[in-house]
This record gives C-alpha cells, sequence and structure tokens, in this order.
C-alpha cells in the first residue's frame, strides 16, 4: 500500500505503508499516517496555508477514534462521496503510478525494489500533473451536478422564492467546483 496527499497543484508527503505494520484500520491510521498528517499541515499553516483534510470512508478514515485523534489536533476533515473516483483527483493520481509501475518495472519484484519502484512512481508526478487533474476533477463535479439536476435547479431559481437565482448558481458553483483547489486530497493505493 502506498499514501500520499497533494493540495492545489503542490505535491505533499508520500509513505509506503511497510507490511510489518499491518493492515489499515483505525490503530495503525493513527499510528503512521495522522502524525504525517498533522506535520504537513502544521509546516503549511506556518505559511498561512490553511488545508482541510479530504478522505473517503475507509473503516480507518471514519473510525471513531481517527476522528478523534484528528479533532483533537485540530484537523478539520471533509469527507468525499463514496463511489465517486471520478470527483477526487487522487484516484487518478493512482492510475497515473500504476501506468508508470506497469511501463517501467517487473511484474514480480522483492518487497524492497517495489518500495523503491512505488517511491518512484510517487516522485515522476509534478507539478503539471497535478494543476490538470484539478481541472478535470472540477469537471467532473460540474458534470456531476448537471447529471442530478443540482445546478439546472440553481441556475433557473426557485419559482417560489423570487430570488435571483443567477448569483445562487455561481456562488454554489463556485464552492462546488472551487472546492478540489482548497482541501488536501490524499488516500492509500492497494498494489
Amino acid at each position: 500500500m502506498f499514501w500520499g496527499c497533494f493540495h492545489c497543484d503542490i505535491k505533499g508527503p508520500g509513505i509506503f505503508w511497510e507490511k510489518d505494520w499491518g493492515s489499515i484500520n483505525a490503530e495503525s491510521y493513527c499510528a503512521h499516517t495522522i502524525p504525517i498528517i498533522h506535520g504537513y499541515i502544521e509546516l503549511c499553516r506556518r505559511d498561512e496555508i490553511y488545508l482541510k483534510l479530504m478522505q473517503d470512508g475507509a473503516p480507518g478514515h471514519a473510525a471513531a477514534d481517527t476522528a478523534t485523534d484528528l479533532q483533537e489536533r485540530g484537523i478539520e476533515v471533509i469527507f468525499w462521496p463514496a463511489f465517486s473516483p471520478d470527483l477526487n483527483p487522487i484516484e487518478r493520481v493512482w492510475h497515473i503510478m500504476k501506468n508508470y509501475l506497469q511501463d517501467n518495472f517487473p511484474e514480480h519484484m522483492s518487497y524492497d525494489r517495489l518500495r523503491s519502484a512505488v517511491k518512484e512512481a510517487w516522485e515522476v508526478i509534478g507539478q503539471f500533473e497535478f494543476r490538470e487533474l484539478g481541472k478535470v476533477c472540477r469537471q467532473g463535479v460540474r458534470r456531476s451536478l448537471m447529471r442530478t439536476g443540482f445546478l439546472q435547479s440553481i441556475r433557473y431559481g426557485n419559482p417560489r422564492s423570487g430570488e435571483n437565482a443567477s448569483i445562487n448558481y455561481y456562488w454554489i458553483a463556485t464552492i462546488c467546483m472551487g472546492i478540489l483547489t482548497l482541501p488536501w486530497t490524499h488516500s492509500a493505493i492497494a498494489l
């Protein structure tokens, strides 16, 4: 497994999940990942960059002990909808890494070689790729909102309210599509 993160077009830390750490559950996530999350968010705060942690509902992420640990460290969490890889930019990062590994490394390799290969795959992803991922994911958010009829109902307004719907449309669309450039996104990739 590999865990990594980024915000906007800036890559944050990535860690190879060592096999002696066991499976990812609340205890191991709190022991190995949350300290890295906390340290990185604190470093960014020093530069007046205030990040929120975006994560999915994986059991280790959603556990009560994890929530308590994050809250005690002052880390604000955004939970991403389940089954929405098109809206989660880190899923595209895992795709890039898997392709890199398939193109540059043999299918079978030692554990030590796998660790270095995965770290190399993480290192080759640069600012350009992260910037492009943000664009693609914002488009995905827009498509999803259009598909659900959410944007149309905002654009054309609520006839009972009589409010200017175009202002509401731009405000909500900006929040929904802009949010992908604000939170810090992370996840783990299964290899």
